[in-house]
Parts: C-alpha cells; sequence; structure tokens
C-alpha cells in the first residue's frame, strides 16, 4: 500500500467518525426537542387542576407524582 493510500484511508476513517459524531449529536438534540415538547403537550395548564383552587398539599402531591 503507498503512503498516500494510507493517507487517503486514514482521512476516510477519521471523516467517518466525525460524520458519526455528528450525526449522534444532532440526533440527541433532536431527541430531548422531542421529550421536551412531549412532556409540554402532556402537562396541563395549573389553574385548571382541581387542586389549585379546592386542594390540599397532599392532593397537589398526589396529583404531581408519578
Amino acid at each position: 500500500m503507498s503512503r498516500r493510500s494510507r493517507e487517503e484511508a486514514a482521512y476516510q476513517k477519521s471523516f467517518r467518525r466525525r460524520l458519526r459524531r455528528e450525526i449522534r449529536r444532532y440526533e440527541w438534540n433532536r431527541m430531548v426537542r422531542m421529550r421536551y415538547y412531549i412532556t409540554l403537550d402532556c402537562l396541563k395548564d395549573s389553574e385548571m387542576e382541581s387542586w389549585v383552587d379546592r386542594g390540599t398539599d397532599k392532593n397537589f402531591l398526589t396529583m404531581t407524582s408519578l
């Protein structure tokens, strides 16, 4: 294998590694955004909840615990 071929192979390997890293970073950011929007859509407005105006702290903890 010539020196130029080894350099090209090393460059391609480095490029693939950087590309995979960039794809993982992009996908991680996308998943975080999706999780945020899904969580936001699942939460109700607190003003609409019964424990806000006629509940106790115990009711609040019961309603908000998973």
